[in-house]
């Protein structure tokens, strides 16, 4: 939940530095749980409420696509670090929108360890800080 917390505060738009797989995983965890409760919720609406009386899809909807759109910034700069923390280029986010191909080769990144040692990007976030090491991110 930290990890959730701190992305959309502290580092909303934050696309320098390094985030570990458990940062990026817990944030794709916790953006998937609030778009299911929201789900349920609609469907909660649907069901208890007389036909026609409410359109609880369309509410869903709209707070689905409100929702989205203030967690696509954080997701697009979390991302950016933890391909940063593999040692890749934050343009790799790109792949994306190249079906099927683009996916697996983006989920096999997000999926692999972070590279060991410090990169162009930033210190290993897995390993302790220095004496005196002070962040500012």
């Amino acid at each position: 939940m930290k990890y959730f917390i701190r992305a959309i505060t502290t580092k909303y738009t934050a696309f320098y530095g390094r985030a570990r797989r458990k940062e990026f995983w817990f944030f794709v965890i916790f953006s998937a749980m609030i778009f299911a409760a929201i789900w349920a919720v609609s469907l909660f609406i649907e069901m208890t409420f007389p036909k026609g009386m409410v359109d609880a899809h369309f509410l869903a909807g709209v707070i689905s696509k409100v929702i989205f759109l203030l967690l696509l910034i954080p997701l697009l700069a979390t991302t950016a670090r933890r391909l940063h923390d593999i040692g890749r280029s934050g343009w790799f986010q790109i792949l994306a929108f190249v079906p099927i191909i683009g996916w697996l080769i983006l989920l096999v990144w997000l999926c692999k360890d972070s590279e060991w040692t410090d990169n162009r990007y930033g210190l290993n976030p897995t390993r302790t800080k220095p004496k005196g090491y002070r962040s500012y991110y």
